[in-house]
């Protein structure tokens, strides 16, 4: 700062003189060029500053550090130590200056780059700390505590003496003392995120102020792609989660996707497995390519990072079976601000071909300039124990049982419905007359056990501890984030663990006035331990006998006894050591980085440059112990030795680089609001896979290394794929009333041939605040009417890489040599040059509504999504040799509609209760299919139907008598009415749906249900009293199907498995003609009760109480006198009831949406679970 004049002692006399003259002269000529100047210079100079509690020399240093303007001014004549309080964003610097002299004897002139300084000619009296001028009498002094709705204090939060500079910010506990001018004085509160309040002084002198969340604000920040904006400049249909309904969600959560389940309309998100670290599968608007193996979950963009959660990937070697731990591990769900999910084209578009099944953005936490050390250190354990069990029977329901099961399957035997062989394989389990007439069970082959197979596989309860630490502050330059947080979870199967470590750090630095710089790290550690064989848990483990104990005389996991013909009677592993003695671990390191360098040419353009990177290195090692867990029958050669263990050795390492370039430009000119963007994107990932077969092991306890056993083979992929893209965005609004939005991107991928690389993905959107128009301008009543209509294409490479090219590959076994040499062929995958672009063309029109002083809000939105050549793994004829082909196989269509209604029902200064509620339905539609499948009567895909249909028998009743089986053959054309098998009195009676007089496997091709659920969607309740909150969030689903597993819930074999209860209790017999469940008789295979029917599909709605969490925040004062700022303790459930009348497992559990195979206790079960923490902040 140029401080021109010094005037102290004497020297002051003698250069008196020469300062007036040359003052004068200056201000004279200053004078005819003020009006040129200062419209330049309110114009083109603008500024942003948030200072609190510093002198006018400080602001006026800062200014020159932001300008190129230099302060001139008199020392002696001037009281620039007064301290001041200012905010400005974006402001112009005339205006600036203005409010910062307005209660100074300050005023100031502007000579080229220079800003002369001196007295007001009135003479103004300045008052310490900028005081208004007053009776010094009139001085009031007032106190007050500013909280937050939680009634937690807020430091930092800024008081200001409304029409003044007069300010100062609470403390460490949210308290601070301010002395105003006099009783009518108005104070400010405000602080970022939060609602400003106006207080008159009046005869109080001490406040108690809670400030309100201003989140429903329309001022709300919304990312989207390659920026951010106002909520109100939104007209693309975007849903966002905030922080609040994340913490309420994510407790005992190690994947945060697992949180988001009935938190945003059109988001339909299914649990396919509880497994610890497992991911979800996410549904956004329908489906693109509805086959199983496709990928229909959403693009994550993680401060700025694409992650592709489930890629399409199609390997012709076992490659295909190497695992890849979920890379949302790496982000811990406690590090995350906000979530906006991008759903229609116009939103997403931006995006292109990885953007046509929505992009959900995550926006971590960070730090911000100017603020104070924070710590916030947070720790929680959780019980978990499976959402749901079967009722098995114990031993001697199930002796009961298979003595009334053979004791029928030989009355079938003699009245020639089964064939008399078909129960000779068990005949060590039963005693015959001497006319070989059923005696009752040989009770030498069963124990005298009652073994729960249930608690002897899963713990009760399982265990995990949680403890996260962050670290957040900033500088007048530069703002950080650092946060770490570890996961000690056991899964709810025995011998299976979890440790998930993750560790991040970020800061932004403001490194002149000109240039930005930021870096965004998060890195991610997990270990998985589990004595499944399998990376999942299948709950048909469980059907075994209860006659056997879980460990034998000599503490050993006992084995289960079992036939395969008469005399044959072998052992396998019980359902504990199937589930617990093999060894299977998997070690996962991620990295997902984020670096930017940005140029703030002047206040309205702005070049950016960010490099975005994943690492995702995943090594798993299953080895399955063949002497503890494999089969053993002597007869046949099986026998339990080390030399048939065997193990699998697998390496992933995934990376992923993006470099991005852009330029932002903004200006307002009056009522016209311009943005405008510009970029270039350039993206490579490397796939590099592994897998081993590993066998001969000389031992199953100690030699279990690869280096021990010999390698039986070994698979390799290393794939790289590239996309190059052009985007560009364009943005007008008027007069906060009209708003319209353009994009579009380019992309040229490596994945498609030549002549096929390129695709161009446009959209529109446009949007009317109707409420801004005069005739809405004044009601009370209607605070926001919005309507939003937009258009846009994306696409997808929804495919593997380089299916365009015919790959080749060494033959195995006898195909390995020829003449000698080693045989070299065609690989698995057909190649295609004629693959192109997936697209997908959408229409959306919504609308947002605030009504009643915005207490009540919501929205509506209607879409129309059309997908063409969706790229799918395409059935080809079997005479080719190949198994996989892909192709723009199906065109379809999904339309539908979301709405989303909530607001405050009571609001008081202690109580405060919100709710909201979300619904949406999607309807889709096959329009085209390009294969001979489309003629296939019993696939679940038929063109202008809806995907994943169920197809089977329509039961119409159970047969009661001979009699009514004679009749129906008698009218048959044939003689015979069930040509799918024979049938006798208490099996199910199948409908004719074609009326030709007998049933056949036509009568099966009826539609009986569909996965596709008809309404879904979620509801949340919040209310505070005090220091208390309660939350409740519920999701449901109403209208799909589900079809169990037939042949392990019906008449299975007698051999190994128990029954549930309930399938016992509803049988048929000839004293229980009204049961819904046929007559246990054993047909093996050909049963025909176990076809698949409206008898084995359920409903699958359910309504599910998500999480339920309690807080209480501690008073200040108990905080004050723990030495920390504020602290809270929850307790909270998840998945605690669930309201459903489906007969399986888990209405949710079962393979990805996308898959037409529905089928009920295949997966890891999800959990229930009860959580108590604590958060700490410093």
């Amino acid at each position: 700062m140029k401080k021109a004049f010094k005037l102290r002692g004497n020297n002051s006399i003698s250069l008196k003189f020469d300062l007036k003259m040359k003052l004068t002269i200056l201000f004279l000529i200053v004078s005819l060029f003020q009006l040129q100047a200062s419209e330049f210079f309110g114009q083109k100079s603008k500024i942003t500053l948030n200072m609190a509690n510093v002198s006018i020399e400080d602001v006026l240093t800062k200014i020159e550090s932001l300008t190129e303007f230099k302060f001139l001014y008199n020392d002696s004549a001037l009281d620039y130590n007064d301290i001041v309080f200012i905010n400005a964003e974006k402001e112009p610097l005339s205006s600036v200056l203005k409010r910062l002299f307005v209660n100074s004897n300050i005023t100031y002139t502007l000579m080229d780059k220079q800003i002369i300084l001196k007295n007001k000619k009135d003479d103004i009296k300045a008052f310490r700390n900028n005081e208004l001028p007053s009776d010094k009498t009139q001085d009031v002094k007032i106190r007050g505590h500013v909280v937050d709705q939680n009634d937690i204090p807020l430091s930092g939060a800024n008081i200001i003496e409304k029409g003044t500079i007069h300010g100062t910010l609470t403390d460490f506990d949210g308290d601070f003392s301010l002395t105003v001018a006099n009783k009518n004085s108005i104070i400010e509160i405000s602080y970022i995120g939060f609602k400003t309040v106006e207080i008159t002084v009046g005869d109080q002198t001490k406040f108690s102020i809670k400030l309100e969340p201003a989140t429903s604000s329309l001022d709300e920040v919304v990312l989207i792609g390659y920026g951010s904006k106002k909520r109100e400049e939104i007209s693309s249909a975007i849903s966002t989660i905030n922080s609040t309904q994340l913490a309420d969600n994510t407790v005992g959560v190690t994947s945060f996707d697992r949180s988001l389940s009935g938190l945003a309309k059109g988001v339909n998100i299914k649990s396919t497995s509880g497994a610890p670290g497992a991911g979800v599968d996410i549904n956004i608007r329908g489906f693109t390519s509805p086959f199983s193996g496709s990928d229909n979950n959403p693009l994550f963009v993680i401060d700025g990072v694409p992650i592709q959660a489930n890629p399409t990937t199609i390997y012709t070697d076992k490659t295909v079976y190497t695992e890849v731990q979920n890379p949302l591990l790496s982000i811990n769900p406690n590090d995350i601000e906000s979530i906006d999910i991008l759903k229609d084209a116009a939103a997403t578009a931006i995006y292109g071909s990885r953007g046509a099944n929505g992009v959900i953005i995550v926006n971590t936490k960070k730090g911000k300039k100017n603020d104070v050390v924070k710590i916030n250190l947070s720790t929680s354990i959780t019980l978990s124990t499976p959402i749901n069990t079967q009722d098995y029977l114990n031993t001697g329901e199930f002796k009961d049982y298979l003595d009334v099961y053979f004791a029928n399957t030989f009355e079938a035997v003699n009245k020639g419905i089964v064939p008399p062989t078909i129960l000779n394989s068990y005949r060590d389990m039963y005693n015959l007359n001497p006319d070989n007439t059923y005696a009752g069970l040989k009770q030498s082959f069963f124990g005298d056990a009652d073994t729960d197979w249930v608690k002897a596989v899963y713990r009760n309860p399982a265990y995990s501890k949680n403890y996260n630490l962050s670290i957040t502050g900033g500088s007048e330059r530069t703002s950080y984030y650092v946060s770490g947080g570890y996961t000690d979870q056991e899964g709810i199967v025995k011998n299976d663990t979890f440790d998930n470590y993750s560790l991040r750090f970020g800061f932004d630095t403001k490194l002149s006035k000109v240039f930005d710089m930021g870096l965004n790290t998060s890195l991610g550690y997990s270990n998985r331990f589990r004595g499944t064989a399998y990376d999942d848990f299948y709950d048909f483990v469980l059907h075994a006998r209860p006659d056997i104990p879980v460990f034998d005389e000599n503490g050993k996991p006992s084995r289960v006894p079992v036939v395969y013909g008469p005399g044959l009677v072998g052992t396998r592993a019980s359902p504990y050591g199937l589930s617990t003695l093999h060894s299977n671990s998997t070690n996962a390191y991620n990295v997902i980085g984020n670096y930017y360098f940005k140029a703030n040419i002047d206040d309205n353009f702005s070049v950016k440059a960010s490099v975005n990177g994943s690492y995702m290195y995943t090594k798993s090692y299953k080895y399955t112990p063949y002497s503890l867990v494999g089969f053993e029958l002597l007869a046949y050669g099986f026998t339990l030795t080390p030399s048939e263990s065997y193990a699998f050795d697998s390496k992933s390492l995934i990376t992923n680089l993006t470099t991005d370039f852009t330029a932002n430009y903004s200006n307002r000119f009056d009522k016209h609001q311009v943005d405008a963007l510009i970029g270039y994107s350039w993206l490579r990932n490397n796939i590099d896979k592994s897998y081993t077969d590993l066998t001969g092991f000389p031992d199953d306890y100690v030699l279990t290394n690869p280096s021990n056993a010999n390698l039986t083979s070994i698979d390799a992929t290393t794939v790289e794929s590239g996309l190059n893209s052009f985007l560009a965005r364009a943005s007008y609004n008027y007069d906060s009333k009209y708003f319209m939005t353009a994009t579009m991107r380019m992309d040229k991928s490596s994945k498609f041939a030549p002549g096929n690389k390129e695709a161009f993905f446009p959209s529109l959107a446009a949007s009317w605040n109707i409420s801004k128009e005069t005739f809405l301008d004044d009601s009370e009543a209607i605070n926001l009417l919005r309507l939003r209509a937009s258009i846009g294409k994306t696409g997808s490479t929804n495919l593997g890489d380089f299916v365009f090219l015919q790959g080749f590959s060494a033959g195995i076994r006898e195909e390995a040599f020829y003449n000698g040499n080693t045989a070299i062929g065609l690989g698995n995958q057909l190649a295609n040059e004629n693959a192109s672009w997936e697209t997908t063309n959408e229409v959306n029109v919504g609308l947002d509504f605030r009504v009643f002083k915005n207490r009540f809000r919501g929205s509506i939105d209607l879409y129309n999504r059309k997908t063409t050549g969706a790229l799918v793994n395409t059935p080809i004829p079997l005479e080719a040799g190949l198994s996989n082909f892909t192709s723009n196989f199906i065109d379809l269509t999904n339309k539908g509609f979301e709405l989303e209604f909530g607001g405050d029902i009571l609001k008081s200064e202690d109580l405060h209760w919100s709710a909201s509620v979300n619904i949406s339905k999607n309807i889709n539609k096959i329009d085209r299919l390009t294969s001979a499948i489309g003629s296939n009567a019993n696939s679940p895909y038929e063109v202008g139907k809806e995907i994943n249909l169920i197809r089977g028998y329509v039961v119409e009743g159970i047969y009661q008598s001979q009699n009514e089986i004679d009749d129906l053959n008698t009218n048959s054309p044939t003689g015979i009415y069930s040509t799918i098998g024979t049938v006798g009195p208490g099996d199910y009676r199948y409908k004719d749906v074609n009326g030709d007089g007998e049933l056949t496997i036509e009568d099966s091709y009826g539609i009986i249900g569909s996965s596709q659920p008809d309404f879904f969607g979620g509801f949340n309740s919040s209310i505070s009293y005090k220091s208390f909150q309660l939350a409740a969030y519920f999701n449901f689903s109403y209208g799909s199907e589900i079809r169990v597993n037939d042949g392990t819930y019906l008449n299975g074999s007698p051999n190994i498995n128990t029954i549930q209860r309930y399938n016992v209790q509803n049988r048929w017999s000839p004293t229980n003609t009204g049961a819904t469940l046929p007559q246990l008789i054993y047909r093996g295979s050909s049963d025909v009760n176990m076809k698949t029917s409206t008898a084995n599909v359920y409903n699958g709605s359910y309504l599910r109480l998500r999480n339920i969490q309690l807080t209480y925040n501690l008073s200040p004062e108990i905080a004050r006198m723990l030495l920390i700022k504020r602290a809270s303790v929850f307790v909270s459930a998840s998945n605690l009831f669930t309201w459903t009348n489906f007969m399986g497992m888990d209405p949710e559990n079962g393979n990805g949406s996308a898959s037409p195979n529905q089928l009920s206790g295949l997966q890891y079960p999800n959990s229930k679970a009860w959580s108590l923490g604590i958060n700490f902040n410093f």
